[in-house]
């Protein structure tokens, strides 16, 4: 199991998982952009401020980070 390495058993490792296409993201009306752990959140924030992840989404695309 991918990232299996980042849980501390392997009952916590996920089993399944939600996953789409950029096209699919190309035609959203909203995105909601989740990241958990502190790492993580300012891994989101540092991307959201150079425009990174703002370039993947369309213009009229509402979007929520969390």
């Amino acid at each position: 199991m991918a990232n299996a390495y980042e849980f501390a058993n392997i009952s916590e490792v996920p089993r399944m998982a939600i996953t789409m296409g950029i096209s699919t993201i190309m035609r959203s009306r909203q995105i909601i952009l989740m990241a958990w752990g502190p790492a993580k959140a300012q891994a989101v924030k540092k991307q959201w401020k150079m425009k990174i992840l703002r370039s993947f989404r369309p213009p009229s695309c509402k979007t929520t980070i969390m």
